[in-house]
């Protein structure tokens, strides 16, 4: 038997160690060696732990053996004192042992080699780091020389007839064989093919504790349970060939086939003659498990009507009332002889696996056929049991979280189902299998979804459903996880990269030949220079060789991983090997009160201290599996890693720099981001474009965006967007903190007036981070701004603060700090139209009509010109949209071709469904008509013009020579004319010509009657059947000075037709040629040089007049000669 003594368990008040025994064989031969296994349990606090046992009696020597921790091998970094051991005692102290681990140590000691040798006593105890301690008593071992050559031992010299054998003759002596070892109902049974004994002690197996130790693993559980069987628990039968283990021994139960059961059989020897050729250690042997029994010696199952039910594919145990019992079994309906056996020898059982019966068939089973038969019956039925798996044939990565769902189904409900996920097993024998366990409901249907995280070791896995009652099992599929990625070699692709303090650092790294999820681990400062040592690994995720590390240093310090560290893209960050140094020490603060600051991680201490500006040294080295252990366990050194993995992080002083404001249409400001943003101020040209104008002028409802330029506020954005806030919130929360500052008020209120201010919130504010340009746009809605401190031509002061960031280096305070601030001016939104000397807007019954007119609302707003009727003859209602230009001018134009004339309407112009101007008034009138005329020509090189040789203007207006077509450049106009018909349109221009060239002339309204050319914002070109109304001619250089321009027709016929028609309707009618034309060679410019004559027909001033005229005239030609 096995002596366990005390199991004493420490006072409930006291910490450290729970609880403690010790183990070892009652008795031990002279010179042979005995194990002693010591146990001690931690409580939930953990801590440091000695072992001190001392020895006493016939003690030869004493080796110590191994340790494991929670069943793990403990390492040399789990000892404080590597366990020593002599004859006088054993010393074993451990470090740091987690909350309930249990910590077992096993050593050997040698009896004296004496027939006379004292018996071996053992006393000691576990002391914790606490100072509490469990007392494991005195433990004696008994040293008797061993039994060999016993006589008379049951089951041998040939007895005859014993326990229903048949005169059978005892085996020669030899090594013993196992049998069979069966379990039904939680009791074992071991039957050799020989009696036996214990070959170290020679006394029977059933009076040795630990002769037999069972190993068990119920459905669905993953830990194997431990069970020493004592002496007591095991009963000796067939004259100590076959031996029964009580459930007792164990206490599990009964336990289903579907769990797995071995029993470790210690060294056995032939009963007949203990001696090395005839003992053996059987080892650890499988047990067969039962879900039903048939007994041979009940009542039960006789009859085909009461045969028992079993189902397909479980196993059955046949259980006779003797050893070697005959079994036979036959197919009742075909006849057929499935089974033609017996128990075996010394055995009373055998386990049958019913995999191969046929479902729906009746079988008889007989024990000892014609010698006093046993008959009985059972059914086999089918489960028809099926499962799936929905990840099966899915290849995990290794660093992949794996999720599985797995169903079944089966004709029985409520039963009990194990899902073995059975994996490979590494070099060190160590199982990546898992085991769950769930249940079948009534309807025999089940569903299970399992998070296995990153627990399971590369290699291929099937699932297994078994059914827990029969051990009845069906895959559901198979999946494979991944073997660890890796790289051939890991650099940094700039030798030296920058960014400014309290900004993210991006890090762009190289992985040579990367496999995908290759890994590399990035170090990162140096204690030594600069008070901060990082280290922190990343994963190429998409197998590209590339990574950029993002490392925000305004977290640092605080030991948030996730806050501190992040992968661009599909990369990620795998671990993180925690921060060291000063600057650690300095920003954290001691949450748990144990005196050390360095495991107390806490996004509380952002801020408390940002690295100081510094050239911050970097390493990096490519991972394989071994050195990925390592670096987790911090044992890597990166001072071996060559020139190619090194790098350096220059953190600059960071700056707060400019503000500028811009504008935002009203209609548009819902699709403002940073998408928005780009493509308004880049260089290319989008339809989006036009939407965003720097102006510090604002209309109400619009938007106005603030343009901050400032290093060192992307850490404290990332710090909470990283948290799952917006950048908006991000902001405004720190504001909110003192971080930022923002305000808004009043630039100028007057003599004793308050000063007007509002606040930002997240209902009137977005705010849109350009990192790459340390550029921030505080967004402004005016519309979520209360009208009770916005008043019309109000200006605004915004301005923004931010604050210089602690270190805690020789720059305590920091630079960069400032104010930035912008003044911008409120103003209503409103908007005028263009009109004509009477406050009307007038427009032609006639397609391409435009009102044009001004606006303060921001360039890209969509108006709406709401164009309204209420004529008797022809009333409407028409909206004509435009959108404002750069200029904050707008046109708007529509076709009235099916309006008539004389038409009145209203105007008035909107934004959003809302009136910004008054109601002007209108009308429509009959198209405006004109005819040009225009002959070839050569002008002089210098100071050119043209003549246009007449046109006829309905509504007066200009006449515009363009060049080459008419949709050439304009190269000149004429001044303003009157309406009617003119002759001889002199025309500068503007740009002179060349060589012969096609000049085109056009006659233009003056849409906006301001008696200015202003075309194309207004002044349409006259039109006849939708084109513009044009004459063109070929003008030419002249070779000599021209004298034909002098034009003497105008002496020769000086407008006769007033000298003709002498009569007072010339006097009557304020625009008769005849005092129109009595210009220097006739001609009409429409500018105001032009000499308007007094008198009219031929009265006393008029020859004066035209004396004068030829003069100026004859001088004017004279001078160009001499040019």
């Amino acid at each position: 038997m096995v002596v366990s003594v005390f199991a004493v368990t420490a006072s409930p008040a006291a910490a450290g160690v729970a609880s403690g025994d010790r183990t070892a064989d009652a008795t031990v031969a002279p010179g042979e060696t005995v194990t002693v296994t010591a146990t001690a349990e931690m409580d939930a606090n953990g801590g440091a732990l000695t072992l001190n046992e001392s020895f006493s009696g016939g003690v030869q020597s004493a080796e110590y053996d191994s340790t494991t921790i929670d069943g793990q091998a403990a390492g040399v970094s789990d000892f404080a004192i590597t366990p020593q051991a002599n004859s006088d005692g054993l010393v074993a102290s451990f470090q740091d042992l987690s909350g309930g681990a249990t910590v077992e140590v096993t050593y050997t000691l040698t009896a004296e080699n004496a027939t006379d040798a004292a018996n071996i006593s053992v006393a000691g105890s576990f002391t914790a780091g606490n100072d509490t301690s469990v007392d494991l008593g005195t433990t004696t071992v008994e040293v008797a020389e061993s039994q060999d050559g016993q006589d008379g031992q049951d089951g041998q010299d040939g007895q005859d007839g014993q326990d229903g054998q048949d005169g059978q003759d005892a085996p020669e002596p030899g090594e013993p064989d196992v049998i069979a070892v069966t379990e039904y109902q939680g009791d074992f049974t071991v039957a050799f093919d020989r009696p036996v004994v214990n070959a170290t002690t020679g006394n029977d197996v059933d009076s040795v504790d630990q002769h037999f130790i069972i190993y068990a693993r119920q459905a669905g559980q993953g830990d194997t349970v431990r069970a020493n069987v004592s002496a007591s628990d095991v009963t000796s039968l067939s004259n100590g060939a076959r031996f029964e283990i009580a459930e007792s021994a164990h206490g599990l139960g009964d336990i289903s086939p579907a769990g797995e059961v071995d029993i470790y059989i210690g060294n056995t020897s032939d009963a007949q003659g203990v001696s090395d050729s005839n003992s053996t250690t059987p080892g650890n042997v499988s047990a067969d498990l039962s879900s039903e029994v048939l007994f041979e010696t009940d009542n039960a199952h006789t009859t085909r009507g009461s045969a028992q039910r079993i189902y397909q594919g479980s196993p059955v145990s046949f259980q006779s009332g003797a050893d070697n019992a005959a079994i036979l079994l036959k197919n009742v309906e075909t006849g057929e002889i499935i089974l033609d056996g017996s128990t075996g020898v010394n055995s009373r059982e055998i386990v049958f696996e019913s995999d191969n019966l046929e479902s729906g068939s009746t079988y008889r089973l007989t024990f000892n056929e014609n010698q006093g038969e046993t008959e009985k019956y059972f059914n086999v039925t089918s489960l028809r049991m099926s499962a799936s798996l929905d990840e099966d044939g899915t290849l995990f990565e290794h660093n992949e979280e794996v999720e599985l769902s797995v169903s079944g189904e089966s004709i029985r409900g409520n039963s009990g189902v194990a899902i073995d996920i059975v994996g490979p097993t590494d070099d060190d024998d160590e199982d990546s299998s898992e085991y769950r366990l769930t249940q079948f409901n009534n309807r025999g249907e089940f569903e299970e979804t399992y998070d296995l995280g990153l627990a399971l070791a590369a290699g291929d896995y099937e699932v297994t459903v078994t059914d827990v009652a029969t051990g009845v099992d069906v895959s559901a599929g198979e999946f494979t996880v991944d073997t660890f990625p890796t790289a051939d070699s890991a650099s940094f692709d700039r030798g030296v990269v920058e960014e400014e303090r309290g900004d993210v650092v991006e890090i762009p790294i190289s992985l040579s030949n990367s496999e995908e999820g290759a890994q590399a681990t990035v170090s990162i400062g140096n204690v030594g220079d600069t008070a901060y040592v990082t280290n922190v690994t990343v994963a190429d995720e998409d197998g590209d060789g590339e990574v950029v590390l993002e490392w925000n240093t305004y977290m640092s310090g605080t030991g948030m991983e996730d806050y501190i560290f992040t992968a661009q893209g599909e990369d990620n960050v795998t671990a993180f090997g925690g921060e060291s140094g000063g600057f650690v020490e300095a920003v954290r603060q001691d949450l748990d009160g144990d005196g050390n600051v360095t495991d107390d991680t806490s996004l509380d201490f952002a801020g408390n201290g940002i690295l100081d500006p510094a050239s911050y040294d970097l390493a990096i080295v490519a991972n394989d599996e071994d050195q990925a252990e390592l670096l987790n366990s911090g044992n890597f050194n990166f001072s071996e890693i060559d020139a190619d993995g090194v790098g350096a992080v220059r953190i600059n002083q960071r700056s707060t720099e400019s503000s500028n404001v811009w504008v935002v249409p009203s209609d548009k400001k819902d699709q403002v981001d940073f998408e928005f943003i780009d493509e308004n101020t880049d260089n290319t040209e989008d339809a989006i474009d036009g939407n965003l104008t720097q102006s510090d002028l604002v209309a109400s409802d619009e938007l106005i965006v603030h343009q901050l330029s400032a290093s060192g506020l992307e850490g404290v954005f990332k710090n909470r967007t990283n948290n799952g806030a917006n950048a908006t919130s991000a902001y405004l929360s720190a504001v909110d903190v003192g971080v930022f500052n923002a305000s808004f008020s009043e630039q100028e209120p007057g003599p004793n007036a308050q000063r007007e201010r509002f606040d930002l919130d997240t209902s009137n504010t977005v705010v849109i981070p350009d990192y790459a340009n340390d550029t921030y746009y505080v967004a402004v809605d005016l519309a979520g701004v209360s009208d009770d401190v916005l008043e019309d031509d109000i200006q605004y002061n915004a301005s923004f603060t931010f604050e210089g960031y602690e270190s805690v280096g020789p720059q305590i305070g920091g630079d960069g700090e400032g104010t930035v601030s912008s003044v911008w001016t409120y103003e209503l939104a409103e908007a005028t139209l263009d009109t004509n000397a009477d406050d009307e807007v007038i427009i032609r019954n006639q397609a391409g009509q435009t009102m044009r007119g001004d606006t303060n609302v921001a360039p890209g707003t969509m108006l709406g010109l709401r164009v309204n009727s209420q004529s008797d003859t022809s009333p409407f209602l028409e909206t004509l949209n435009t959108h404002v230009t750069e200029d904050r001018t707008f046109a708007a134009t529509g076709d009235f071709s099916e309006r008539g004339s004389g038409i009145n309407f209203t105007v008035t112009v909107r934004r959003g469904g809302s009136a910004i101007s008054d109601q002007y008034s209108g009308m429509i009138l009959a198209q405006a008509t004109a005819t040009v005329t225009f002959s070839d020509q050569a002008v002089p090189e210098g100071n050119q013009e043209v003549v246009v040789d007449s046109t006829t203007l309905s509504d007066g207006g200009f006449i515009a020579i363009h060049e080459g077509s008419a949709s050439g450049d304009v190269i000149g106009t004429s001044g303003y004319l009157e309406a009617g018909q003119h002759s001889n349109v002199r025309v500068d221009l503007d740009s002179p010509i060349n060589e012969t060239t096609t000049l085109v002339a056009m006659p233009h309204l003056d849409d906006n009657s301001n008696n200015l050319y202003d075309f194309p914002e207004a002044d349409a070109p006259y039109t006849a059947n939708g084109s513009a109304v044009t004459d063109s001619a070929s003008v030419s250089l002249s070779s000599a000075t021209p004298t034909a321009t002098a034009t003497p027709t105008a002496t020769a016929e000086p407008t006769p037709t007033a000298t003709a028609e002498p009569t007072p309707t010339a006097t009557a009618e304020p625009t008769p040629t005849a005092t129109a034309e009595p210009t220097p060679t006739e001609a009409d410019d429409g500018g105001e040089t032009t000499p308007e004559p007094t008198t009219t027909g031929d009265g006393p001033g008029f020859g004066v007049a035209v004396s004068l005229i030829a003069l100026l005239a004859a001088a004017l030609l004279t001078a160009r000669r001499r040019d």
